[in-house]
């Protein structure tokens, strides 16, 4: 076989990974993931070892880029505007990135785990916790265009999941690499054996088993504990504000027609939102506090026309806020009137009282790299004329808390897209005040398949971490509530028009260690790891 092709154990090893995680959720897979991988580091001998560990790392991170992210492809194809050659190749540019903590931890993985193999039993459990530390502060200190985590394959897991509570995504992605490589040691420890009997390679490994089962039970004895009585919180809470979600099913094409400037377009979309809207407000037994739109459901900058078509726009958002006496949330677009002019992504609060102080507008931080900005574009201007299809957005100031314009009212912290993802943002809400996470999305970009499932996996970890709950409006879905335990209490399919009746159970939870502490975990597992590689004698023992 061409050692430079990925090897079989590395291809399944990537399999086991993207179909550990949603729209899959085999989450059991997570305990034999990196087996294969892992066994094939501790077999690898010579000169070339290195940079074979190196190589096939590399080819890891690449087969889970392409198998997982395939839709990357799709979104350069329809939010960036590239020709399909083009996307395709950005898709395989990103998979030469995406996973970058296989190809840079797995020299050091090799060596660790052939000296745990030459060492004692107690000494050989300490390399292996070193291992596990090694590769979740990589997964975390390496910076990566989603922050999606290994330990987040355990989304659809109600129990194990929980643990995020305390140690967030990192710490399950510690859980999982330490059994997967307590599993993979016994195998090395059975095919060095120098005798036909198991016996020597049961013993050999036993303290590293044992100690990966004793972390699992506790784990689960945590999950079920604290799942418990978060659930019970949850279902006991009287208060439960009603928002009404709209979903439209608006596609790509129609979008892009209106934020074009057609007028037909335009006048389109704002239809089919105030028709669901008002079936929202007719519809319901109990009427809604708000209406929620989703990202950039408004096409055009809110309350600074231009034109006269813009400015008609405006008037109708207002005239329905105002004769249906309902708060509109909505995602849409904000610009800078001064130089330097600058576009945002924007989430607009508009009351159904008309006063100075009626709007509120969050402006999206986190922007999508060759969708909303064009990486070292500032460094370099002459890369826009190169990309002139590429966005320019401008950067909001950061995570804020917003009160809804309702009564009571309710403080949210806002999220565009993919904001979510990033948990010291939420945290820094949270600390702020926030009871409810409120997400807004357009994930039709990313195409009806695989990315939607994910992106909503990966939201849930933040309500779990805080104990609040988190409201998901979309375009075209899955607009969902996620309750305070990481539970999916509603939720809408996928490439259909919905007004989703969304109530929210709000609750009052002591803090998580999460919220205390922030997102500490990675923070301790790099401190942890890099300690034993500045003493020498450390370093020897776990390095040789």
């Amino acid at each position: 076989m061409n050692k430079r092709l990925a090897h079989p154990l590395i291809a399944l090893s990537a399999l086991f990974y993207v179909l550990s995680f949603p729209p899959y959720e085999f989450a059991f897979l997570g305990w034999f993931t990196f087996v294969p991988w892992l066994v094939y580091l501790g077999s690898l001998q010579g000169k070339t070892a290195h940079k074979a560990a190196w190589l096939q790392g590399l080819w890891l991170g690449i087969l889970i880029s392409v198998g997982g992210f395939f839709w990357v492809a799709y979104v350069l194809r329809q939010f960036g505007n590239l020709p399909w050659p083009v996307a395709i190749l950005g898709l395989l540019f990103f998979s030469l990135i995406g996973q970058p903590q296989f190809m840079l931890a797995g020299p050091l993985i090799r060596k660790g785990l052939q000296k745990s193999l030459e060492t004692d039993r107690k000494t050989s459990v300490l390399i292996l916790l070193w291992i596990a530390l090694l590769f979740t502060s990589f997964e975390w200190l390496i910076p990566k265009l989603f922050r999606d985590t290994f330990g987040h394959h355990w989304s659809a897991h109600e129990n194990l999941r929980m643990n995020a509570r305390w140690a967030g995504a990192y710490g399950l992605t510690f859980l999982a690499t330490f059994s997967n490589l307590a599993i993979a040691y016994f195998i090395l420890c059975f095919r060095n054996r120098r005798e036909p009997s198991a016996w020597p390679a049961v013993s050999k490994a036993s303290p590293a088993l044992t100690s990966a089962a004793l972390m699992i039970l506790a784990c689960m004895i945590y999950g079920i504990t604290t799942k418990r009585w978060v659930v019970e919180s949850v279902d006991q809470s009287s208060r439960r504000p009603r928002l009404a979600v709209i979903q439209a099913n608006i596609g790509d094409v129609e979008k892009l027609a209106a934020e074009a400037g057609l007028r037909q377009a335009r006048q389109e979309v704002m239809s089919r939102f105030l028709t669901l809207s008002d079936q929202a407000l007719t519809g319901s037994t109990e009427r809604p506090m708000a209406i929620v739109w989703p990202e950039t459901a408004y096409p055009s900058s809110f309350r600074k026309p231009r034109v006269a078509d813009e400015l008609e726009l405006d008037q109708m958002v207002e005239n329905f806020s105002k004769t249906r006496q309902i708060p509109v949330l909505f995602g849409g677009y904000d610009e800078d009137l001064d130089p330097p002019k600058k576009d945002y992504n924007s989430f607009f609060f508009l009351s159904k009282e008309r006063s100075s102080t009626d709007l509120q507008v969050y402006h999206k931080h986190r922007l999508l790299l060759f969708g909303e900005e064009l990486p070292f574009s500032d460094l370099l201007p002459e890369l826009r004329n190169w990309f002139p299809q590429v966005a320019n957005f401008g950067r909001g100031s950061g995570p804020r808390v917003i009160p809804l314009p309702t009564k009571p009212t309710i403080n949210v912290a806002p999220a565009i897209c993919y904001e979510v993802l990033f948990p010291d943002d939420m945290i820094a809400a949270k600390r702020s005040g926030a009871e409810l996470i409120l997400n807004i999305t357009n994930d039709s970009w990313f195409g009806p398949y695989a990315e939607p499932q994910l992106h909503l996996g990966l939201s849930t970890f933040r309500s779990i971490e805080l104990g609040i709950p988190m409201l998901r409006s979309t375009n075209t879905g899955i607009s969902a509530v996620v309750d305070a335990a990481g539970r999916i209490l509603q939720r809408t399919e996928i490439g259909v028009a919905t007004v989703m009746d969304a109530q929210i159970p709000l609750v009052s939870l002591p803090p998580s260690l999460v919220e205390r502490w922030g997102d500490f975990f990675p923070r301790l597992a790099l401190a942890l790891s890099i300690v034993p590689l500045l003493v020498p004698r450390l370093r020897r023992a776990i390095l040789g």
